[in-house]
């Protein structure tokens, strides 16, 4: 628990440098021109490379024992991996030649989408002037390296739930619904850590990630949350016992 917060302080330090030198602006998102251009340039590994490259281990929470094999294979203690063949990073999953691995996460809010959507304005886009930074995560443990939660996206049926289409047409329209499933892992006995808005890190309850400020129309009292009505019956049995939020 405690190295991994480090790292993720070390994480906000990170972005902060990243956002400081692009005028408070994260990164362009999946619909800029170089995104469109650049395989996987959009993902936050990438245009983040040069302030990372000397720190692979920044990547690793220390509980993520294992890389994973597939595209599917993944939980609290797997790594995710993604194709690294954009400039010269490097392979660090010990195995698997032009790939790297990771376990963490990014809200994939945060990025600065400039092309007209129909969620564009959920963007936070920035860093700067924001009020409430507390309760806008950005980075968190996580069993794929990004996601768009939504207020209504349903808890893992089980630990290790966390399916999506890939390599299909509806790749998109297959995981509404499911992208919170990502950061809700049971990683630290109950918690994941996570890196939020004002740069600060702590720990967040599984429950209590239905209440975090993912975008900027993000209903926080929805009904996952005590707020919105949820009832102990209604969460998966594995998740029944945890902190209620």
């Amino acid at each position: 628990m405690v190295v991994c917060q480090s790292r993720l302080k070390q994480w906000g330090l990170l972005l902060k440098l990243y956002t400081d030198d692009h005028d408070g602006r994260f990164f362009d998102g999946w619909l800029s021109p170089k995104a469109l251009t650049v395989q996987n340039y959009w993902q936050w590994i990438h245009p983040l490379w040069p302030y990372y490259e000397e720190s692979l281990e920044l990547l690793m929470c220390p509980m993520a024992t294992r890389v994973s094999q597939n595209w599917v294979e993944h939980d609290a203690f797997a790594a995710w991996v993604q194709p690294s063949r954009w400039g010269n990073m490097p392979d660090n999953t010990g195995s698997r030649q032009g790939y790297i691995a990771g376990s963490y996460g990014i809200n994939s809010w945060v990025y600065n989408v400039a092309k007209e959507t129909t969620y564009s304005s959920r963007y936070w886009k920035s860093a700067q002037t924001l009020t409430g930074g507390a309760g806008i995560p950005v980075l968190l443990d996580s069993a794929w390296l990004q996601a768009w939660p939504f207020y209504y996206d349903d808890p893992p049926r089980y630990p290790g739930d966390f399916a999506f289409a890939t390599g299909s047409s509806t790749w998109r329209d297959a995981r509404w619904g499911t992208e919170i499933k990502g950061f809700c892992i049971d990683r630290h006995n109950g918690f994941v850590n996570g890196l939020f808005m004002d740069w600060s890190v702590r720990e967040v309850g599984l429950k209590e990630l239905w209440t975090l400020k993912w975008h900027k129309e993000f209903n926080r009292a929805g009904p996952w949350t005590t707020a919105g009505g949820a009832r102990a019956e209604l969460w998966p049995m594995w998740m029944r016992q945890l902190r209620d939020y």
